[in-house]
């Protein structure tokens, strides 16, 4: 029996893409935060860059879960570029922290200010 040949199927050529150019897209915005071209951001920054990239996660979620995603062992104030990258491309390909529909917005404004 012949095995299939994943990689060449449409739908991981799409998947790969996709994987490429986000990885462009963090890229391009760890450049802009990172103006010092260290490779490295302060954990203050990670907020930002994920907001440029259009996620927002709360900041309690920045502090309790993505910077400690993001760490090394060796505690420190800053978190690496390729750890930032994989985890940001990860974040962006599942729209884990992407903002609220605007009707959700509205329909919560609506009941706090009837």
């Amino acid at each position: 029996e012949k095995s299939k040949d994943v990689a060449a199927t449409p739908e991981r050529c799409r998947a790969l893409e996709a994987r490429r150019l986000l990885q462009g897209e963090v890229k391009d915005a760890f450049r802009i935060i990172d103006v010092d071209g260290r490779g490295f951001l302060d954990k203050r920054e990670v907020s930002y860059l994920m907001r440029y990239l259009l996620q927002f996660p709360s900041e309690a979620q920045v502090r309790d879960y993505i910077i400690v995603k993001l760490e090394d062992d060796e505690p420190s104030q800053f978190v690496k570029q390729d750890k930032v990258e994989a985890f940001m491309v990860n974040v962006l390909m599942t729209n884990e922290f992407e903002p609220a529909p605007a009707e959700h917005l509205l329909a919560a404004f609506r009941i706090m200010d009837p």
